[in-house]
């Protein structure tokens, strides 16, 4: 957001989608005034019990706002959960002002598919060059799109691979030291400086920023 959202007056407008109980207003808050919108009304419940009144129940899909009322819609890890993400990526370009923003983060190829992503109500993963023409195709333009966790892609298709041979679903959670924790959340936190330079050519997941067409620059 700080790299490729453009500046707005006053306060900037952004909605959370799929909010989940709230997790990332808090950090959202400190880039502009935050609503938050989800389909779960356990989430919703979570959301106000934390004083996050602003959150609202809708599928993404259907998104209870006026047209061109948002500066910037954060949608991570959500388009997957939708059962149709062609109409999920015009609803939010129909709630985003022109030259309003997307921050979208996806899971990535499908060869990864797994009893996690059945468990979890995925409907599909993606490539990097499939996203990108479904939001070119939904009146986006693309301020950069790159795939982030690339460390992990081996491990993750032989764990994938092997889960489907298991007649029991499990989803991929798993309990780690603190110290090994520690070490892979900071390799992580450490791709924010590749990405500065250029994108990341493979890894587990997508994370990119789309700006909504402004009709006034098609005037010009």
């Amino acid at each position: 957001m700080r790299r490729h959202c453009a500046p707005v007056r006053g306060k900037r407008e952004i909605l959370d989608v799929g909010c989940g109980p709230g997790n990332l207003i808090g950090h959202l808050s400190a880039f502009g005034v935050v609503t938050g919108s989800d389909f779960s009304d356990d989430a919703v419940r979570l959301a106000h019990g934390k004083e996050y009144r602003e959150v609202v129940h809708s599928k993404a899909e259907e998104l209870p706002f006026e047209n061109a009322c948002f500066d910037t819609v954060v949608a991570l890890d959500i388009i997957e959960h939708t059962p149709d993400d062609v109409a999920t990526i015009k609803e939010i370009a129909r709630v985003l002002k022109p030259g309003g923003e997307i921050v979208f983060s996806l899971p990535a190829y499908m060869c990864l598919w797994g009893p996690h992503d059945e468990i979890y109500g995925h409907y599909r993963r993606y490539t990097r060059g499939e996203i990108v023409r479904k939001l070119e195709a939904g009146g986006f333009e693309i301020a950069q799109a790159t795939y982030i966790e690339p460390a992990f892609l081996p491990l993750l298709f032989i764990i994938r691979r092997l889960k489907r041979l298991s007649t029991r679903p499990q989803d991929d959670f798993v309990a780690l030291p603190r110290w090994l924790n520690t070490v892979l959340r900071h390799v992580i936190a450490a791709e924010r400086h590749v990405t500065r330079i250029g994108d990341i050519p493979f890894g587990v997941s997508i994370l990119g920023v789309a700006r909504k067409h402004d009709s006034r620059d098609s005037r010009d």
